[in-house]
């Protein structure tokens, strides 16, 4: 693929062999998938082109068809002459307001999330917060976690936020400084619907010195402990525990309200990225990000590091000469502070961001900016400096994405958006983070992980555009507290063993041994799903759904059988086919769109593979399975249904020739292997005790 027409090198979608023909340029040696072929000769010295934008220069002379990459490109800085706003963008008032339902806190701030937070004003007091934390998510203590946290149903959690710091430092030195800014965002963050800081007495960040900071009317949620004047660890934890009670009650106050999405503020982060990140997932999430703007709210962009060679596309759309100088002169410092210690901005990229097929910082900064969309930049603020304006802001952090997105939420970030190439599994808590994945090979891999595949945009079946209406539309559906595509797939695995086993409860190992995962992550996951009031069960007991839970369940098959039912009619995919697809689409969130299929389709009762369909009220009409593995030699029967959890099961049920109403004759049963021999079609098979447990019929004749 050319990115632009002025470009002298093209990116590789897929693997390309030697001597394969691209855009009538012959590969001269196997290329990687997401690499750069040269469209052209490349001089030494010249600068190699993507993007109609400089990435780096040829380290020596490269001819066309050359595999480009970090062995014959090199990076060294270049005059870049950025006009602040040449290319600044109107964005448009939409015509309707977006709205979400968030929690309004009494300064006028809105929160996504309902926390309790465990504030450590110091390394000392860590681990007497994490202690307190742990109480109220462990079954350790003697209380069950549904006992502790069910008077709670508005509450996200309690979480613990320490860090290594807060001694051991200059008094009035820069880094207390920041400390304190990070802390005390952290403290105002709506996602908290109460705050408990904890310090040990004698150290440099006091707690009467971080109270200070607040004021009187941000303080309200704030409670504190002093480990030194409260008689130590154990009386601490025990005093800790009580207020987190006391502040758990307060949560009952907060309940969701419809707000105007003026009150979002998203982070925008990348890592792990890869070459399809620079024209996928961050140009994808820049759509979503002027949306955002669009509709009244704002984008924090950051990482200093990582749009240098690419600082000049921001400062083209500085709203003042003042906004694009403050965005310059921290590139300046960034190229001073790695002066100091000889070193280069180009050690970033990372090795798994080469393997990905970036080969220099100017490359991947190219890339990243495309997460800012094409909003005008309002602001440039210091690390975990508070948001003033509304808008797209540039805050200043190193390229890391631990140390960005902390300072992300320290400055207002209320929900996070990460793409990725590679495969991050980075969390925030208290803000949720979703996961924009760059392409479908590591989106199908990573599926639990993955939110959103932007590969589509490189599959050629979306365009930036639109991919950019759904990261909004995912974006607000977040902040709303939607369940992710993971909670909704547990919920659905544990109703499809209840009707399997006709019980209404299931075991924990039974589920992991049903979705193939370790019991510890099953029971991490139960843990979230007892406190969004999904599951119950006394301790140690089995699991059943409650009353939200089974409803959400049942609608995920609803719309799942819906979208097997019109792959299959009307767009010929085949029944194998269809499961993977419909795992996808069952996560849809219009009831509309699913109640119009379902009148478009003139209401069908079952899927292709003859399972029943949920109606749209949630009304779940089983039928007695009878297996073909239950039946005597000799009887004749019709299938009605195959179990659809199995792609290559469902291929080899096709493969053979049965199909919905094939009719039956069990021929032999043999004892041995438990092997069934049956006749359909004039044609004989032997299949398997598991293929014949799996095949669901009705008995004509014994």
């Amino acid at each position: 693929m050319r990115l632009h027409p002025k470009d002298n090198v093209g990116l590789a979608l897929t693997k390309i062999k030697e001597n394969c023909s691209f855009e009538n340029v012959i590969a001269q040696e196997n290329i990687p998938a997401g690499h750069k072929i040269a469209l052209a000769e490349i001089r030494k010295g010249d600068a190699v082109r993507k993007y109609n934008q400089t990435i780096g220069f040829a380290s020596q002379k490269i001819n066309v068809g050359d595999h480009v990459h970090t062995h014959n490109i090199e990076f060294h800085s270049f005059e870049r002459f950025p006009e602040v706003g040449v290319f600044q963008n109107k964005n448009t008032k939409p015509d309707k307001t977006a709205n979400f339902q968030g929690y309004l806190r009494s300064n006028g701030k809105v929160g996504t999330r309902n926390y309790i937070g465990i504030l450590s004003t110091v390394n000392c007091s860590a681990t007497i917060s994490q202690r307190i934390a742990a109480y109220f998510k462990s079954e350790s203590y003697g209380e069950s976690f549904n006992d502790i946290m069910a008077p709670y149903p508005s509450a996200d959690g309690v979480i613990a936020l320490t860090h290594d710091s807060g001694c051991g430092m200059s008094i009035e030195g820069e880094g207390l400084v920041l400390l304190q800014r990070v802390l005390t965002g952290y403290a105002e963050h709506p996602n908290f619907a109460g705050i408990l800081i904890i310090g040990l007495g004698c150290e440099v960040n006091q707690v009467s010195s971080l109270l200070k900071k607040f004021e009187p009317k941000d303080r309200q949620h704030i409670r504190t402990l002093v480990i030194q004047e409260n008689g130590g660890t154990r009386k601490t934890i025990e005093n800790g525990i009580k207020i987190v009670r006391k502040l758990l009650e307060g949560t009952k106050d907060f309940q969701r309200v419809t707000v105007s999405a003026k009150h979002l503020c998203i982070g925008l982060e990348c890592g792990g990225s890869d070459a399809y990140s620079g024209i996928s997932a961050n140009p994808a999430l820049g759509a979503a990000a002027d949306l955002v703007v669009e509709h009244g709210g704002s984008a924090i962009l950051s990482e200093t590091p990582e749009i240098y060679g690419a600082e000049h596309l921001l400062i083209q759309r500085a709203v003042t000469p003042e906004v694009g100088n403050k965005l310059m002169d921290l590139i300046h410092w960034w190229e001073k502070y790695v002066a100091i210690f000889q070193g280069s901005l180009n050690n970033n990229p990372s090795p798994g961001n080469k393997a990905g097929g970036i080969s220099t910082i100017l490359e991947k900064s190219l890339g990243a900016v495309a997460k800012g969309g094409t909003s005008a930049l309002v602001d440039v603020i210091q690390y975990a400096e508070q948001i003033k304006t509304k808008g797209l802001v540039f805050m200043d952090s190193p390229g890391y994405d631990p140390v960005s997105v902390t300072g992300q939420v320290a400055s207002g970030a209320n929900v996070v958006c990460f793409t990725t190439g590679r495969g991050s599994v980075f969390g925030c808590k208290p803000v949720p983070s979703l996961k924009l994945a760059t392409n479908s090979l590591m989106y199908n891999r990573m599926i639990e992980d993955m939110d959103l595949n932007c590969g589509k945009i490189i599959d050629g079946t979306m365009d930036v555009q639109e991919m950019g209406s759904i990261i909004f539309q995912k974006i607000l559906a977040t902040a709303s507290g939607e369940l992710t595509k993971s909670e909704e797939d547990y919920l659905k695995a544990i109703f499809q063993l209840m009707l399997d086993s006709d019980n209404e409860k299931v075991g924990n190992n039974k589920l992991a041994d049903y979705l193939n995962i370790s019991p510890a992550s099953v029971n991490n996951m139960v843990k979230k799903l007892k406190l969004k009031k999904l599951l119950k069960s006394e301790r140690y007991a089995k699991l059943q759904l409650t009353d939200s839970g089974r409803d959400i369940a049942v609608g995920l098959i609803r719309k799942h059988r819906l979208w097997e039912t019109f792959l299959s009619k009307y767009l010929n995919f085949t029944w194998d086919e269809v499961h993977d697809v419909a795992e996808q689409l069952e996560h849809v969130k219009s009831p509309k769109l699913i109640n119009e299929l379902d009148r478009f389709m003139d209401f069908p009762k079952k899927d292709p593979h003859g399972e029943v369909i949920p109606d749209a009220e949630g009304n779940y009409r089983t039928f007695e399975k009878v297996t073909l593995a239950s039946l005597d030699s000799g009887t004749i029967c019709k299938l009605i249904s195959v179990n659809d959890g199995s792609v290559e099961f469902l291929r080899y049920v096709s493969e053979i020739g049965l199909a919905l109403s094939s009719e039956i004759k069990v021929i032999e049963k043999r004892s041995f292997d438990n092997s069934v021999k049956i006749e359909f079609n004039d044609s004989i098979e032997t299949v398997s005790q598991k293929f014949a447990d799996n095949v669901f019929v009705e008995i004509l004749s014994n």
